[in-house]
């Protein structure tokens, strides 16, 4: 490989891994955010108490 070629590795990587990580955060924000929305608004822990509340 030339120089020129690793040179433009590089920046692909870093992209790469910059994108990875972003869609990383947004999936843990989404879960966290919905955990918490269910303990406020509904005062449960698992979605399956939510929709049958009838089952212990």
């Amino acid at each position: 490989m030339t120089m020129l070629q690793l040179y433009w590795l590089d920046p692909l990587v870093e992209l790469g891994m910059i994108f990875m990580v972003s869609v990383l955060g947004i999936a843990i924000g989404t879960y966290v955010g919905t955990l918490l929305a269910l303990r406020k608004f509904f005062g449960e822990l698992y979605w399956e108490d939510v929709f049958n509340p009838d089952q212990d």
